[in-house]
């Protein structure tokens, strides 16, 4: 959930406080497959923050992982970053 503030939330549990999210990050996936792709929220130190879901752990193409870093990114009014 995104409320309008800003803050980010998985059910009860609040992954970012509002305005806290610098922008959104696409990267290597930490788990899965080689090549995979992982969207994380970045905040202003730097701590990425991932969102909590077996459905995202590991996109396999770049492509989608943009049109969802895109999608986040603009709920959020932050800019999308990418590493390799």
């Amino acid at each position: 959930n995104i409320e309008f503030s800003g803050r980010v939330s998985y059910g009860e549990r609040e992954l970012c406080a509002a305005g806290s999210v610098q922008a959104v990050r696409i990267g290597p996936s930490r788990g899965g497959e080689a090549g995979d792709c992982a969207v994380c929220m970045e905040l202003a130190e730097g701590k990425l923050v991932s969102v909590p879901s077996q459905c995202f752990s590991g996109i396999k193409a770049r492509e989608h992982a943009r049109a969802f870093a895109a999608e986040l990114a603009e709920a959020l009014g932050v800019r999308v970053m990418e590493s390799r």
